[in-house]
């Protein structure tokens, strides 16, 4: 028996707590709390990736924990201190024992909530644990605020399906417990080739030396799998990899998926690239990606983790603010909730795209994403019925109302882009001439912000049932010009500088 688990509590940071959530059927595992001094704004529930344990996340933890953020994770069945011994390490005995695993992720959730009423949950999940947490989002999908999937990798149906039958061989011939070193062969033996020369024989995992020593040196890390454990992580590549199970994700789901572009596991960018356009098509999920040049697998312990760690925070602080917004003015479940999120994704969506094709424009893609949500909450207060607006105004008032209500909410910074981004703009003249019932005052769009998002959204329909599919040009067009020529100028003045291809990819 190693030290580990003679005396496990070395491995605990004095900031953890520690405790012990029990299965259904009274699998135990242990399960830790980082808790900052003050009320949390926010909980982030970790979801380690495999041959790995909770507590190599404590770094990330505390750093959350100064800034108001909870933090909880678990040891996964047969990882960390869940494990009793090292016969148990990297081992799941059972043949359901993903399920039971997501089980368990669910009930640390259900912890989480009890402990925190109303308080915004979001679940991070690494590697192996972004394959468990997309299994969550079919199976639990509503219980998070949103998902964070790091060093995201998949595998193909018929590579999952190929590789469960494999292991079900293995199982038969040589026992569950059985560890092959054909899967590491087949798996991740073959990383650190891309790596080479190679100092150790983990160099694919990240670029800082210490972490991968530390990694190499620890008897709860890296331990050869099971030909069962195999067979569980085969299923949840081929669970996550079928259609019919990403369309059971509520739709609407906010989704950060981060990697390096090095990483050997996620195919250099191409997992994660794929991951979002399924997420997209088949969950119809509001998805963020960044790839971070030069970094590896373990993007929370690269060499710019604070930046990672920076852009994380952002994230859920923005998710967590826009949701509150529209759900204060779009019940969810509503009609009028499924239109507005659907709409203003599908526009914020068209905006990233935008900025990332053209990095000269120097667009800033916080503004974009918080204003491309929150452009059109203004019509909350309007008289539109068929998409689920039961307000007394005009229409054309949406604008100027959702720039008041954004400026109460604090968002002064985002507030203008809701009655500039009408039309290709409202002037003065505009207003005098058509006598229309809104402030005497120019709705032209004015940063370079506020004009991708204007531009995007003349693209999107609030038609119920073409809500996420753009508009052919030709409609486009007609739309614009039956408010004269000039409008139609500018509109091409836009297209000009943002392009069209973009928009139909």
């Amino acid at each position: 028996m190693s030290d580990a688990f003679k005396t496990p509590l070395q491995y605990l940071s004095l900031t953890m707590k520690s405790f012990t959530i029990d299965s259904p059927d009274k699998i135990s595992v242990r399960a830790y709390s980082w808790l900052p001094d003050s009320q949390p704004v926010a909980a982030l529930q970790i979801v380690h990736g495999m041959q790995e344990y909770a507590g190599r996340y404590d770094h990330f933890a505390r750093w959350l924990n100064e800034r108001g953020i909870a933090v909880y994770a678990e040891d996964h069945i047969g990882h960390g201190l869940t494990a009793k011994n090292e016969t148990e390490l990297a081992h799941f005995p059972f043949k359901d024992d993903w399920k039971r695993q997501v089980n368990i992720l669910y009930r640390l959730t259900q912890i989480i909530k009890a402990e925190h009423p109303g308080l915004p949950v979001f679940l991070l999940g690494h590697s192996m644990g972004s394959v468990l947490t997309q299994t969550y989002m079919i199976m639990y999908g509503n219980e998070a605020d949103g998902y964070i999937l790091s060093g995201a990798i998949r595998q193909h149906l018929v590579m999952a399906a190929t590789g469960r039958l494999l292991a079900k061989i293995f199982s038969a011939l040589f026992g569950p417990s059985d560890r092959s070193k054909l899967f590491i062969a087949l798996g991740y033996g073959q990383y650190n080739k891309h790596f080479k020369p190679n100092r150790t024989k983990a160099d694919w995992l990240c670029s800082v030396d210490s972490v991968v020593d530390e990694y190499l040196e620890s008897p709860l890390c890296g331990k050869r799998l099971t030909n069962r454990f195999y067979e569980n992580f085969m299923y949840g590549f081929g669970f996550i990899a079928k259609p019919k199970n990403l369309r059971k994700i509520p739709a609407g789901k906010p989704v950060f998926i981060i990697a390096g572009e090095k990483d050997a596991a996620g195919f250099f960018g191409k997992a994660p690239v794929k991951i979002k356009k399924l997420l997209i098509q088949h969950a119809k999920a509001k998805v963020d990606l960044t790839l971070y040049p030069g970094s590896r697998h373990e993007i929370l312990n690269e060499v710019n983790r604070e930046e990672v760690y920076q852009d994380v925070l952002k994230w859920v602080r923005n998710v967590d603010r826009i949701t509150e917004i529209i759900e204060k003015h779009f019940p969810p479940g509503s009609l009028g909730h499924r239109i507005y999120v659907e709409h203003c994704r599908a526009v914020t969506d068209l905006a990233l795209r935008i900025a990332a094709v053209h990095p000269e424009l120097g667009a800033d893609t916080e503004i974009l994403t918080i204003g491309g949500m929150l452009h059109d909450i203004g019509i909350c207060f309007t008289d539109a019925p068929d998409i689920g607006c039961f307000g007394n105004l005009p229409y054309l008032a949406h604008g100027y109302k959702g720039r008041e209500l954004l400026e109460l909410e604090g968002l002064s910074h985002i507030a203008p882009v809701c009655e500039r981004h009408i039309g290709v703009g409202i002037t003065i003249e505009d207003i005098k001439k058509n006598n229309l019932p809104v402030p005497l005052k120019d709705m032209t769009p004015q940063t370079i912000e506020e004009k991708i998002i204007c531009y995007a959204d003349k693209f999107y329909s609030k038609s119920a049932d073409n809500l996420s599919k753009p508009k052919p040009l030709v409609k486009v067009q007609k739309s614009i010009r039956k408010y004269g020529e000039d409008k139609w100028e500018v509109f091409g003045e836009m297209m000009e500088i943002f392009g069209v291809d973009q928009v139909y990819q």
